[in-house]
């Protein structure tokens, strides 16, 4: 029987929104949402009402901290950075935590939306501890850009990727990356052995910004590089089908 993304829940699953319903009252009047799934799968509609659900969550989970997570954290920060209204934000620590937050969150929910009977990506240790006090393994790591050319676009794309950084030594990765109006983000996990450090394809090092779990300080949104249109977000929620590495030693 199916589970709560969140904990061992297995009864009352409820429709959890993949985009936050709040969002909703940033884009009046007609939008597009995209969806590209791990299978490269897409799918793409224009609407009126953003009104997209999974059920993957138990009652519990969705009326209790996942609310508090939406109004504590994700309206208040991403809303001036979602509209583009506002210059000279300041990304500050606390900011950069209200932001990892609901990516992971979000991650989480798309990796259980279109999972059949495979295991889910991240382990139930995680995603437990996650519930219980938010907090997000080290080896997750999250960038931010700022995008034009996609005011009334909504696009979210997941992807498990696998290769090998020599022939005994594997490595599996899973990427969320979203653009809501002019905010993107992309989080990207990995699994592998030892501790060699992953880089993506270098193409966008000018433009995203690594918020988490280091943040540049000083950083000021927007900032002065940002993505321009669907095709330079396509590219960048791929940049990790191919990655460079340090291998240590």
């Amino acid at each position: 029987m199916k589970e709560c993304a969140f904990c061992p829940a297995t009864a009352n699953l409820t429709a959890e929104h993949i985009i936050s319903e709040w969002i909703e009252d940033l884009f009046p009047g007609k939008s597009t949402v995209k969806y590209k799934d791990g299978r490269g799968r897409i799918v793409e509609w224009d609407t009126e009402k953003i009104d997209w659900k999974a059920r993957v969550v138990c009652a519990s989970c969705n009326n209790g901290w996942m609310s508090d997570i939406e109004a504590q954290h994700a309206k208040p920060v991403l809303t001036p950075l979602i509209t583009g209204q506002q210059i000279g934000i300041p990304i500050t620590q606390e900011t950069a935590r209200s932001i990892a937050i609901f990516a992971f969150k979000t991650a989480v929910v798309m990796d259980h939306a279109y999972r059949r009977n495979e295991e889910p990506w991240f382990s139930s240790r995680l995603r437990y501890a996650f519930r219980e006090n938010q907090s997000i393994s080290s080896g997750i790591e999250m960038w931010m850009c700022a995008a034009s050319g996609l005011r009334k676009l909504i696009s979210l794309e997941s992807g498990y990727y696998s290769g090998h950084l020599t022939p005994t030594y594997p490595i599996h990765s899973y990427v969320c990356t979203v653009a809501i109006g002019h905010f993107v983000f992309q989080l990207h996990s990995g699994k592998h052995f030892g501790y060699t450090k992953l880089y993506p394809l270098p193409d966008f090092d000018a433009i995203a910004v690594q918020f988490w779990p280091r943040l540049e300080e000083g950083l000021v949104w927007p900032f002065a590089a940002h993505l321009r249109g669907k095709e330079d977000f396509r590219r960048f929620s791929m940049r990790w089908r191919q990655f460079g590495h340090n291998l240590p030693g």
